[in-house]
């Protein structure tokens, strides 16, 4: 159930999904996000990498800087 306190954390894309609530998810995602980047960085693609940068820095803002584990709850109201 939402909590009228904290209003606009459901999430965007599932983000906030319970499955990233244990940490070594959380790492892992973000780990590929700047893997990835650093692969696109070296294969000479800066499009690809500034957009994997940007994702993997969201990540760290979202799962790191602002985690709250009453955010990634389960979502069926109990």
């Amino acid at each position: 159930m939402a909590d009228p306190d904290r209003p606009g954390r459901k999430g965007v894309g599932g983000i906030r999904h319970p499955a990233m609530r244990p940490l070594w998810r959380r790492i892992a995602v973000t780990g590929a996000c700047f893997g990835w980047a650093g692969l696109e960085a070296f294969w000479g693609n800066p499009g690809w990498f500034w957009l994997f940068t940007a994702i993997g820095a969201y990540t760290v803002y979202e799962f790191f800087l602002t985690f709250d584990p009453r955010d990634f709850g389960d979502t069926d109201g109990e």
